[in-house]
């Protein structure tokens, strides 16, 4: 299960310095006039910072990269 939580930090670190951030569409009615609408379209953004996508993929690597189970002396 950590494994895979890592797989998803490690494409989430990579798609983070690949877009940047989310772009999204908003569509805002300004007026009404009558039978008239007029419509604007305004496109957002959500900025992702570098230091985040890093610390996902850093993160991501670390829980693929090490099983840390101890090992039993028992055996």
């Amino acid at each position: 299960m950590t494994r895979l939580i890592g797989w998803l930090l490690i494409a989430a670190g990579i798609a983070g310095f690949a877009f940047g951030g989310i772009v999204y569409r908003q569509q805002k009615e300004e007026h009404t006039f009558g039978p008239i609408e007029v419509q604007h379209v305004e496109r957002r953004s959500i900025p992702i910072p570098p230091i985040a996508a890093a610390s996902a993929l850093l993160a991501g690597a670390i829980l693929v990269a090490g099983p840390w189970r101890r090992r039993s002396l028992d055996r």
